[in-house]
């Protein structure tokens, strides 16, 4: 087992560590890593993404049981953090929300990908894609609407849009990202 963590982690910290050295040696600047983070985040994940769905057996991705109880254990643990920061702590919302989504949001595209291939294969590809498109469609544009729904409170003078137009706006938003689409259709192609 701790061989098959370290295959699966080894590659990672090793970017890393070459990200860090190739800075420290003046190979690359500061600036430059907004452009790798972009090309990291808009194209390699979800077409890494996209691959993974693409090879998982079609049985493994309808396994609703699976998905039901990954998206109700991590919106569950984003609400149940939400209520303690907001009625224990007695933080105002945008504070609560912020907190939720820290606490709740999973690294899962980044660091679950390479784990889970290793330790069961690319059926693993499909807690990630779940839990991606749950962090990407539901906890961020929720968090984002909480936000402005704080902001809405705060500056009462200026009009805002409505709750159902912030949840369409980001709703809107979050698909047509290329971290949840691209996935998307590598599983409707698998299937």
């Amino acid at each position: 087992m701790p061989s098959l963590l370290l295959e699966s982690l080894f590659p990672l910290v090793f970017i890393m560590l070459l990200g860090w050295l190739s800075g420290k040696l003046g190979y690359s600047r500061r600036e430059d890593a907004s452009v790798l983070a972009t090309v990291v985040i808009r194209f390699a994940l979800p077409f890494h993404l996209f691959i993974g769905a693409l090879n998982t057996h079609p049985d493994k991705i309808k396994n609703f049981t699976f998905m039901a109880v990954l998206v109700i254990g991590l919106m569950g643990s984003y609400f149940l953090t939400l209520l303690i920061s907001r009625y224990v702590f007695r933080h105002d919302i945008k504070t609560s929300a912020i907190q939720s989504l820290v606490c709740a949001f999973p690294d899962m595209a980044y660091f679950g990908a390479p784990v889970l291939a290793v330790l069961i294969g690319p059926e693993g590809f499909l807690g990630v894609l779940i839990g991606n498109l749950v962090t990407s469609v539901l906890m961020i544009p929720l968090t984002i609407i909480l936000i402005r729904m704080g902001d809405k409170r705060a500056c009462a003078d200026v009009q805002q849009p409505n709750a159902l137009q912030l949840i369409l706006q980001n709703l809107f938003k979050a698909v047509r990202n290329p971290i949840v689409w691209i996935p998307i259709s590598g599983v409707l192609l698998s299937l």
